[in-house]
């Protein structure tokens, strides 16, 4: 009897381990997974054939959830990361599968800094998606995952050298005006940049804009957003310009002496709201020949670039902060030749200022006004612009040499603006003397309005 009552024992204790998950499984929720153990997928993470060390390694599960490790030397091993895939199972006809996880049999594709991924089977063949096997649950696989190419660089990486930082802010400043070339070929040469990697703000061009965000990247502005790899299609959208207000206006000086022209471009920024510019002084080949062109130094701006032989008439420069301008920042200096001897008026005709682009800190547009140029009297300048000089004095019997501070040039060169003089001293004449008919009384030089003679 007592073996029969064991048996008997031992029968119903099997029973209920049989029938307890049976009740379980039927009161629990009819779309609740049934939780299956973890799959574990592991190795090294190269750039080129070179280790990462940092950065991260993203699972992309197949109904969009994302499983992610940090890049880090996996202690004991040479691997460089970790993923650990939540598996589930459904029942049949069960379709809310959850998007944080993955069936047996679906696919997982991998990135490397949002970079798309690869690797290598068994069988040497390259693949950029893994398939869990039937009996993947609880398994461990072991995935050197690598990246190459284009694909293997962030955005704003225009020379392809593994880091976006302050030299390829420099590369792309020189390439918006035209000192080095765009290849769409990879690796890009020297002084070369690679474009599909420039367009890091994703407006559809490559400028100076872009070369602010990578400086705002290299040192971890906050606030910016720093895309590791270009997206499928850059998406071009239309920023919006704010409230503040670029002030720009040329300083012109020119010395006959040395057939130099000298033209500076300024810039006033009241809200310190300048992030990045792109500027072109246009002149008149005839007239002038470009000598030189200077960037602003590095202690008003973060960086700036200039090319004096952009274009037939045109030079063009660029610059860009991320701080804002002081009032009075002097963005670029021009030096030309001139041609032919010029005076005041023809340096206005010749030379303009036309404003390729202007943006903020977040490079969105920013809006500017140009301001009339500034003319720089330079001493023994042949050509001298008179203003109205008049002389204001009492008539006198003897007459008295000009005072010499005054500049009185050839007739030929004289820009003649109201010179008028006291009724009494000219009343009787049809017309105004000239200098050399004019009595010289004591002389004395002011300023004044126009004064029509009576």
């Amino acid at each position: 009897m007592k073996p029969r009552l064991s048996l008997r024992l031992i029968l119903l204790t099997g029973l209920l381990v049989l029938v307890a998950p049976l009740q379980a499984l039927a009161q629990a929720p009819p779309d609740t997974p049934l939780p299956l153990p973890d799959l574990i997928l592991y190795g090294t993470v190269l750039r080129d054939g070179q280790p990462l060390s940092d950065g991260t390694v993203k699972a992309l599960l197949p109904r969009g959830g994302v499983v992610t490790a940090v890049i880090a030397p996996v202690s004991g091993t040479d691997y460089g990361y970790v993923l650990s895939i939540p598996l589930r199972q459904y029942d049949v006809g069960d379709t809310a599968y959850d998007a944080g996880s993955v069936r047996l049999g679906e696919n997982i594709t991998f990135q490397i800094n949002d970079a798309p991924a690869m690797f290598t089977d068994a069988n040497g063949v390259v693949l950029n998606s893994f398939m869990v096997p039937g009996d993947g649950n609880g398994g461990a696989y072991h995935l050197d995952l690598f990246l190459s190419g284009p694909d293997a660089y962030s955005l704003g990486d225009v020379n392809a050298s593994g880091r976006r930082d302050s030299g390829d802010a420099l590369l792309v400043l020189k390439y918006d005006v035209g000192l080095i070339e765009g290849v769409t070929s990879f690796p890009p040469g020297p002084r070369t940049i690679y474009l599909p990697l420039c367009d890091i703000i994703e407006d559809g061009v490559c400028n100076a804009s872009d070369a602010l965000r990578i400086l705002q990247c290299d040192v971890g502005m906050s606030g910016v957003e720093c895309p590791n790899h270009p997206t499928a299609a850059a998406i071009q959208e239309q920023n919006t310009p704010n409230e503040a207000l670029l002030l720009l206006h040329l300083q012109i000086e020119a010395d006959a002496a040395t057939e130099q022209v000298i033209v500076r471009v300024l810039a006033d920024d009241p809200q310190a709201a300048f992030g990045a510019g792109t500027l072109e002084l246009v002149y008149d080949l005839q007239q002038l020949t470009p000598v030189d062109c200077q960037e602003t130094s590095a202690d008003a701006l973060d960086m700036a670039s200039c090319n004096a032989d952009y274009a037939p008439g045109v030079v063009r420069f660029n610059a860009l902060s991320t701080t804002g301008l002081s009032d009075g920042t002097e963005l670029a200096t021009v030096s030309f030749h001139m041609n032919h001897p010029l005076g005041d008026d023809s340096r206005l005709q010749n030379l303009s200022l036309a404003i390729v682009d202007t943006s903020d800190h977040q490079g969105a547009g920013l809006p500017w006004q140009l301001a009339a140029p500034e003319l720089i009297p330079i001493p023994g300048d042949s050509n001298p612009l008179y203003l109205p000089l008049l002389w204001s004095f009492q008539a006198s019997q003897q007459s008295a040499p000009a005072p010499s501070d005054i500049p009185i040039p050839e007739e030929s060169q004289r820009l003649y603006l109201p010179l008028l003089f006291h009724a009494q001293v000219i009343a009787a004449a049809d017309v105004a003397p000239t200098a050399a008919q004019t009595p010289a009384p004591d002389l004395v030089p002011r300023l004044y309005l126009p004064e029509l003679r009576r």
